[in-house]
């Protein structure tokens, strides 16, 4: 999505930018969460 110039086109630079910062945020804040599945199954069983 950041390559594509017809996202920029049609939603506009300002959208884009922000809708990417968005989104890279919370992927950053997805990777640090350890959920209960993987307490269990993974930091118990080592």
């Amino acid at each position: 999505m950041a390559e594509s110039a017809a996202c920029r086109e049609y939603l506009g630079e300002a959208f884009t930018t922000g809708y990417i910062a968005v989104k890279q945020a919370d992927l950053a804040s997805y990777k640090r969460v350890i959920s209960s599945w993987e307490r269990e199954f993974l930091l118990l069983t080592v």
